[in-house]
């Protein structure tokens, strides 16, 4: 790894209070390759693992079948593999739009009841990658994936690189060698987070909260 990941201390960081830390971190994603490999991707260059454990488990369901799935899962860890109490697993669900008519306030609602927060993106989760390398919004499914590619290519200087969805390798690649462009996703994503519009993203506040458990990390101060 060519680059230290450390930010600079803070002494007003409330992600490192002991009342908000949790004994582990659970993320369950809909998709069973693209979201839990940028996931672990980022934990495993920021050292994350070193900090908290996590548990990024894919392919569990879409909507409130999966959040369903999430808060079984969590009960399950929580009794029979580690024997803690359940609010000490801080659970979230990694999700797209895609067909379905269902509001994201009413996912977020029944989210809410079942104690778990959503990682959603409309209309696809690379609404959310395509921040990682540029901050230019695009929703169209096609339109994405060629962006995506054709940044790649932009970042790489590689002259043919077409994004596959269950190969983030060239991510991790790139993400090593500059880091920076992690942290700027969070302030890209600022300006998709109305849930009325498309795109739209929360996914963001998941990788904020991941980078928070990073020694010194000042949460307000990423970029």
């Amino acid at each position: 790894m060519g680059q230290n990941r450390k930010l600079k201390p803070s002494r007003n960081n409330n992600y490192e209070t002991k009342t908000n830390r949790p004994s582990i971190m659970l993320i369950c994603c809909e998709g069973q390759k693209t979201e839990p490999q940028y996931f672990n991707i980022i934990t495993k260059l920021f050292r994350i693992r070193n900090q908290i454990r996590i548990r990024i488990v894919g392919g569990k369901g879409q909507y409130e079948a999966l959040i369903k799935k999430a808060a079984k899962i969590r009960k399950d860890l929580a009794k029979n593999e580690l024997r803690l109490d359940e609010d000490k697993i801080e659970t979230w669900v990694v999700c797209d739009k895609d067909n379905t008519r269902l509001a994201f306030t009413e996912l977020k609602n029944y989210a809410d009841t079942q104690k778990v927060q959503l990682a959603f993106s409309d209309p696809r989760f690379e609404v959310f990658l395509l921040q990682n390398l540029t901050s230019v919004a695009i929703t169209g499914v096609d339109r994405l994936d060629s962006r995506i590619s054709k940044r790649l290519q932009e970042i790489t200087r590689e002259k043919v690189i077409t994004y596959n969805k269950t190969d983030l390798s060239v991510f991790e690649e790139i993400f090593d060698k500059t880091p920076s462009l992690v942290y700027q996703a969070i302030e890209n994503c600022k300006k998709l987070e109305n849930p009325d519009a498309s795109p739209f993203t929360t996914t963001h506040l998941l990788l904020k909260r991941l980078l928070s458990f990073i020694p010194g990390a000042d949460i307000n101060k990423l970029v």
